[in-house]
């Protein structure tokens, strides 16, 4: 539910459509013009979810993993979702070294 908030309020101003895709994954569809608007987004999502990590003070913070994908003609709804698949998997694995660095001692 929380997540489904933080997407709410990151794409407010926009005509974005947000669902759940199902468990925990949810996906945005959206018109942004350029790479660096869906960047500015995931920034945006990024800051949101800290705001709430620190507001909350869970035992355990909210983590989202993100990736994107840009529609192009010879896209299918397969390939297009699997580009984005492929992002958000890079993506988690990026934030698990930088949690994994930032852990060890130095």
């Amino acid at each position: 539910m929380q997540v489904a908030l933080i997407l709410h309020r990151a794409c407010k101003g926009h005509d974005d459509f947000i669902a759940r895709m199902g468990g925990d994954e949810f996906i945005i569809v959206g018109e942004r013009a350029t790479v660096q608007e869906i960047e500015a987004l995931m920034v945006n999502i990024d800051g949101l979810t800290n705001q709430h990590n620190l507001e909350e003070k869970a035992d355990y913070p909210l983590l989202i993993s993100m990736g994107y994908s840009v529609l192009s003609q010879q896209d299918t709804l397969d390939s297009f979702l699997a580009a984005a698949d492929r992002r958000m998997y890079a993506n988690k694995q990026q934030r698990k070294q930088l949690r994994t660095n930032a852990a060890r001692p130095s």
